[in-house]
């Protein structure tokens, strides 16, 4: 059997080949996936269709033309059955049963076109033509509807897929629908609609086509995956590297060449296998980071929902409880006014542990409370011009008798002459500043508390210090100490009632103020300093009409 080979052979030839690289490195990437192990089948079919061809223009005998030409109608009915199989598990489905269906009618295919005189009955040679196959034309009717309805099949499956799907998938099979339109299109004109005229002329148009079509679609396949295209192109590189330092082998003229070129080969190999392995590492490991990321993405958005499912749960609890809580206190203030008549010392005395009781649980459940309104920026803010020195030093009367108890002194220190007139929340600071003093009350055992105030016209700020005797902290813990659910260490041994919320409260209300807090200790036992700065009013007011 002689072949000649002219340009459109050529031109079959190297589709045939890129059609096989591209399905052998797919399959390569992952040979346990089901819709790789497709796509490499379809691209089995392409190349047997390219080499049919191949055959069938080449050769000059009867008997070769027509086995070529029953392969070549075998091959092109295998590619949509594939493509429609390829089709079915992509990305990565299990393979259902009802495929198997799709074989009855392929085998009937194939025999109708194996049968001898059945389907195809000569191939007639023309000297400066494209050979001219005669067949049987109701049974190539029959065909060519077999090809188009597998295609179209094929093409429903991709779309009712991507109609479902999102994202990356969505664009993958975009790139497939694209890819298949084209053999679709060109192959049906130029191989099945132009012979049933007798026009054998671009018989040869779909073999090369389909180059294109099985690029478009490996390239989707690994869009969006570019580090499975980094290992590709450094396989390609290699193996054309190795291919050229072989044909140096082939082609050596003189024993040194020989020699020398053999050397070269081997140390390419040995290179080009460490440059492909190390590239497939590097990938593997970057996927992995990638699928970790993806992974991460997904948790904290969950844990947004379920944070913001926690601020709603925390509201409506805190709402519930503050009611019955109010109804509580108020009874028990009128017990111990005698309201209700005159009730023994020793149940005066525990009635009123009660009630204080009942106002630690008030301030826990106000904590919990203002916390889910800040989360979910529901925290209102009722803006008014007033004196801050006065609001500090009436909040430190009103607990002058609980430091007086405690066996500790409180003074105040008002160096504002007037100048501290702030724009805010008067009930906001009020929580703030009584936050701040009752906390350097309750973690001072003996000593002193002081409160200082004072106006900084540099930064046109009021400053208000809350200085204390007490337990101190730690260096290590000043950062955390305004986070939710944090405490000092040796805190929860003087004041087992604490939460940790009082502080992170107390930083987002001072930041709603445009103002800043922190806190300065020289260590445990050395006492501590909480600061909070607050602009003054003129500056506050222009920092608003400036937010609108």
């Amino acid at each position: 059997m002689n072949l000649e080979f002219d340009t459109i052979n050529s031109l079959i030839a190297l589709s045939t080949v890129a059609n096989l690289l591209y399905g052998f490195l797919i399959y390569k990437r992952n040979s346990a996936s089901s819709s790789n192990i497709a796509f490499f089948i379809l691209t089995l079919a392409v190349t047997a269709w390219g080499i049919t061809m191949i055959v069938f223009r080449s050769t000059t005998d009867v008997t070769v033309a027509i086995i070529a030409t029953q392969w070549l109608y075998i091959a092109a009915a295998m590619i949509p059955t594939a493509f429609f199989i390829f089709a079915l598990l992509f990305p990565d489905k299990k393979y259902p049963k009802y495929a198997n269906y799709v074989l009855i009618p392929f085998s009937i295919v194939l025999l109708a076109i194996l049968v001898p005189s059945f389907f195809i009955k000569t191939v007639v040679f023309t000297n400066g033509a494209e050979h001219t196959i005669i067949f049987n034309p109701k049974l190539h009717i029959a065909y060519a509807v077999y090809v188009s309805g597998m295609f179209l099949m094929g093409h429903f499956v991709l779309i009712r897929k991507y109609l479902k799907s999102t994202g990356v998938l969505s664009s993958q099979i975009i790139y497939i629908l694209l890819g298949a339109l084209i053999p679709t299109f060109v192959g049906m004109f130029s191989n099945l609609l132009l012979p049933i005229y007798g026009e054998f002329r671009w018989n040869w148009m779909g073999q090369i086509s389909i180059a294109v079509t099985t690029g478009i679609i490996t390239y989707g396949i690994l869009r969006h995956r570019i580090f499975n295209i980094r290992v590709i192109a450094t396989e390609i590189l290699i193996f054309i590297l190795w291919f050229i330092s072989f044909l140096r082998i082939v082609f050596s003229t003189t024993p040194t060449a020989v020699v020398f070129n053999t050397i070269a080969f081997l140390a390419l190999l040995t290179v080009g296998f460490w440059l492909v392995r190390s590239v497939t590492r590097e990938v593997d490991s970057r996927e992995k980071l990638e699928k970790l990321t993806t992974e991460l993405q997904s948790a904290n958005a969950r844990l947004k929902v379920l944070d913001q499912q926690k601020s709603e749960f925390l509201s409506i609890a805190t709402h519930q409880l503050r009611g019955p809580l109010a109804g509580i206190r108020g009874h028990l203030s009128l017990i111990i006014d005698g309201s209700y008549g005159v009730i023994p010392e020793t149940a005066l005395e525990i009635v009123k542990k009660i009630f204080s009781s009942s106002g630690t649980l008030t301030e826990t459940i106000n904590d919990f409370l203002n916390v889910s309104r800040i989360e979910q920026g529901r925290m209102q803010y009722d803006m008014e011009d007033f004196a801050c020195d006065t609001l500090v030093k009436d909040i430190a009367d009103e607990l002058l008798p609980v430091a007086k108890e405690r066996g500790l002194t409180l003074t105040v220190e008002d160096a504002c002459d007037g100048n501290c007139t702030v724009h805010a929340d008067r009930g906001k600071l009020t929580h703030i500043f009584s936050n701040l003093i009752d906390n350097a009350i309750k973690y001072t055992e003996e000593g002193w508390v002081r409160v200082s105030i004072k106006y900084l016209p540099a930064t046109h700020m009021v400053r208000v210090e809350v200085s204390d005797s007490g337990i101190g902290i730690d260096p290590v813990e000043i950062n955390g100490l305004f986070e939710k659910f944090v405490r000092a260490r040796g805190a929860s041994g003087i004041n087992v009632n604490g939460t940790g919320l009082g502080l992170y409260v107390a930083r987002q209300m001072v930041a709603a103020h445009k103002g800043k807090i922190w806190v300065e200790s020289p260590g445990k036992g050395r006492g501590s300093t909480f600061i909070v700065e607050l602009p003054v009013a003129t500056v506050a007011k222009q920092d608003e009409k400036s937010a609108e």
